[in-house]
């Protein structure tokens, strides 16, 4: 019976947690930004895409934008969605039970408010840098320029997950480049200027 009110604590606290660790961690980063200048054209307005494996230095690098991201129904979801809150995140996310539609729609209609989104065309769950279409739907139904998100870090630890996560880790260096807008989005053309 302790269990349950322990475990609801640190259900509680978890996303605190990883978003002060990804704060604390962030401010000995030494990151380098390219391609700024494309983005300034259209007032940051514009779809970013980015490897699911790239999310720890990227959602720390745009930290309090308020960038609208859509994420999974599940408990996993959850738990992130509550994190990119807490870093100044715009999260769209269903229900459990819900269609995933819904959150797609609340994204959709987010940036046709003049709001910048961020996508990651291989999640939630892989495969592993294979891109799906909902992202090219995503910028049909919004209007925005996709613009594709690389990140380069050393040094760097890698998890076991599907996506290779990659953490940073203190003092590292990274290069976070922005490639685009991205004319005539295919996959193929999508996935190439992603590598």
């Amino acid at each position: 019976m302790i269990g349950s009110p322990i475990k609801s604590f640190l259900w509680f606290i978890e996303p605190f947690l990883i978003a002060l660790l990804i704060r604390v961690s962030g401010l000995t980063w030494r990151i380098k930004f390219k391609g700024i200048s494309l983005l300034k054209r259209y007032n940051f307005k514009v779809l970013y895409v980015f490897w699911h494996e790239y999310y720890i230095p990227a959602i720390y690098s745009h930290t309090g934008s308020n960038i609208g991201v859509l994420v999974s129904s599940s408990r996993d979801g959850e738990l992130s969605g509550r994190v990119l809150k807490l870093l100044g995140y715009k999260p769209f996310r269903s229900e459990p039970g819900e269609k995933e539609i819904k959150a797609l729609f609340g994204l959709i209609d987010y940036a046709k408010q003049g709001n910048p989104i961020a996508v990651t065309p291989d999640g939630p769950a892989g495969p592993r840098r294979k891109a799906k279409k909902g992202v090219l739907h995503i910028s049909e139904r919004t209007g925005l320029p996709i613009f594709a998100v690389l990140i380069d870090a050393h040094p760097v630890i890698r998890f076991t997950s599907w996506d290779k996560l990659m953490l940073p880790l203190p003092f590292a260096r990274i290069e976070i480049s922005m490639n685009g807008p991205i004319k005539n989005p295919d996959i193929e053309t999508l996935e190439k200027h992603l590598s």
